[in-house]
């Protein structure tokens, strides 16, 4: 890769580096995947820097260019990353199905509780005036 483009790749890993912090910041991505996403945008700086590395790296996944190594790994990351959020949103899901099941059926005794009171208190009013 030419001068340029080592400094292209890496200024725009560096830009989205800093949009990851600030996401993280404004807490709109956790620590964990501002941790997963800064690797992962080291590595692209790395591999720019050296590019011996991408090469081997090519060698070692079997593609013929550098570029298809990098295609390759790049959807290899996003397939995994994926099936992890989907993971998540599964889990997510169920923990809100049970906590809306729990809020409901708090609800309901809350209510069947002001229920009783409203019940007893009446009692109390219909003694007091001599009609109980």
């Amino acid at each position: 890769m030419a001068l340029y483009g080592q400094v292209i790749v890496s200024l725009l890993s560096l830009l989205v580096a800093g949009y990851v912090i600030w996401l993280t910041v404004r807490d709109r991505l956790s620590e964990q995947w501002c941790l997963v996403w800064l690797a992962t945008l080291g590595i692209a700086i790395v591999l720019a820097v050296i590019p011996r590395l991408l090469l081997w790296a090519t060698a070692l996944v079997g593609a013929k260019y550098p570029v298809s190594a990098l295609i390759l790994v790049a959807i290899f990351l996003l397939v995994v990353l994926a099936i992890h959020a989907n993971s998540e949103a599964t889990v997510y899901g169920k923990r809100i199905v049970a906590l809306t099941q729990q809020l409901a059926l708090l609800r309901r005794t809350v209510e069947q509780h002001q229920e009783l009171h409203r019940d007893r208190g009446n009692e109390g009013t219909a003694q007091a005036d001599g009609k109980g």
